[in-house]
């Protein structure tokens, strides 16, 4: 089983910022913990931390045609697993909202962010077969898939579904690569665009 979490807050105002620009951005300080525990033994855990700072233009980061690409490209870059980013995404979208909004903020040009991220996960045991194979069962989130030969965008991957090629479509209507849904499904029953729901059982 995965662990997620995301925090995010504006740091105190009075730390005095090395970096200005012309243009209406945030500064992002993000720091990420990377937790493994042992499923057998939960004592047995190892973790670390890494951090990366970001500037986005405000307007990139809030508008809502591009804050999802340009928060999953950060999370991706503090290599946050796709399937974990939609919450993050809706929380530190709507933070970074709010706090751009405050009184203080609506006429500087940069805010400063803290993001604290936690990814962790679980060792788990892998199954075998009988002959020493994997065992690969199709979860009932994989059988509704439907196939479809479209063009557009994968959101998971960020690149073009070509004209002709093979695309997943869920029962929401949301296309992707198959082979990208399919990883994403394996971790976790939700669409990664508007978090609808598929079966588990």
């Amino acid at each position: 089983m995965s662990t997620y979490g995301c925090e995010v807050w504006q740091p105190d105002q009075s730390t005095n910022l090395a970096w200005t620009s012309p243009n209406p951005e945030f500064l992002i300080d993000v720091f990420a913990t990377y937790a493994t525990v042992e499923d057998d033994d939960p004592s047995i855990s190892t973790s670390y931390t890494r951090y990366l700072q970001f500037i986005a233009q405000r307007q990139d980061f809030l508008d809502n045609s591009t804050s999802w690409l340009t928060i999953s490209n950060m999370l991706s870059h503090m290599l946050v697993p796709f399937h974990a980013q939609p919450s993050m995404i809706q929380k530190i979208s709507t933070c970074a909202r709010e706090i751009a909004s405050l009184p203080g903020n609506v006429d500087s040009k940069t805010i400063p962010l803290v993001v604290c991220l936690v990814v962790g996960h679980e060792e788990e045991e892998v199954r075998e077969d009988s002959d020493g194979t994997v065992a690969q069962e199709r979860s009932p989130a994989v059988q509704v898939l439907e196939r479809m030969s479209i063009e557009g965008y994968c959101v998971i991957c960020l690149e073009e579904i070509l004209l002709g090629c093979e695309a997943s479509r869920l029962p929401c209507l949301h296309f992707y690569h198959e082979c990208c849904i399919l990883r994403w499904l394996e971790k976790s029953n939700l669409c990664p665009l508007c978090r609808f729901e598929l079966p588990l059982d």
